[in-house]
């Protein structure tokens, strides 16, 4: 009887040493996240503040045709990715097994790269189509064409879509890579 006491004392002592080191690194785990999340959005407004100075937008609006908010979209990828950091090292101290991270790591991954693919694959094509556009030279601003049932003047090309104002001030928007495989009419 005195061995099942003592057995069941040591079994106490070890289950309680045990549970306060998981409590001991979840906590730790969680003040690492925090801080990394605060540390993530203060890194992300400074980068956002400094490519704004640069006049980043404008510079890619003029070169691309594109509106896009280049300085917002850098400033929340590198949060999004000292995010992912944080949360890599805070599993890391929690002693998940390195094959656990490596699999949670190379899902997100792949997940991101899905995302990017998916999210760009109409863009490409545009983009292709308006490069050829740009220097084949076939179209300019001002330019009366009929594009199928639809007649009207070009009034602006980017490389995503062409801009066509009809003669009721309605507006045609028609992407690069439909414009290269339909037949365009252009009327002098």
């Amino acid at each position: 009887m005195f061995m099942t006491i003592e057995w069941i004392d040591k079994a106490i002592v070890f289950f309680t040493d045990l549970y306060s080191r998981i409590i001991i690194k979840v906590v730790v785990a969680l003040i690492i996240i925090l801080i990394g999340f605060v540390l993530s959005k203060i890194v992300s407004r400074i980068f956002y503040k400094l490519l704004s100075e640069l006049n980043l937008n404008t510079y890619f609006n003029k070169v691309t045709g594109l509106n896009v908010k280049v300085d917002e979209v850098i400033s929340k990828v590198i949060s999004y990715i000292i995010d992912f950091f944080v949360i890599i090292i805070a599993i890391d101290i929690v002693a998940f097994t390195p094959t656990l991270i490596y699999i949670l790591s190379g899902a997100i991954i792949i997940i991101i790269i899905i995302s990017i693919v998916i999210g760009i694959k109409d863009i490409i094509p545009n983009i292709i189509a308006g490069m050829i556009l740009y220097r084949k030279n076939n179209f300019k601003i001002g330019d009366k064409i009929k594009v199928k049932d639809h007649v009207g003047t070009i009034h602006k090309i980017t490389l995503v879509e062409t801009i066509i104002k009809k003669k009721n001030k309605d507006t045609l928007f028609i992407p690069n890579s439909a414009l290269l495989k339909t037949h365009v009419l252009k009327k002098n």
